[in-house]
């Protein structure tokens, strides 16, 4: 698991995203504490997904 402050994450937020789509945990801290994971969706199918954008 890592951790990175909202900063760090702003400006590699592709990084992130790639760490994540591998199976990484990516905590998002502010003021030194967790407050989001990034992780990644399990895959579905197109209509899954836009299912989930309604």
């Amino acid at each position: 698991m890592a951790a990175y402050s909202v900063a760090e994450a702003k400006n590699t937020l592709p990084r992130l995203l790639d760490k994540a789509i591998e199976g990484e945990k990516v905590i998002i801290t502010r003021h030194g504490k967790p407050v989001a994971e990034i992780r990644s969706l399990p895959t579905t199918n197109w209509d899954e997904r836009r299912a989930r954008m309604v």
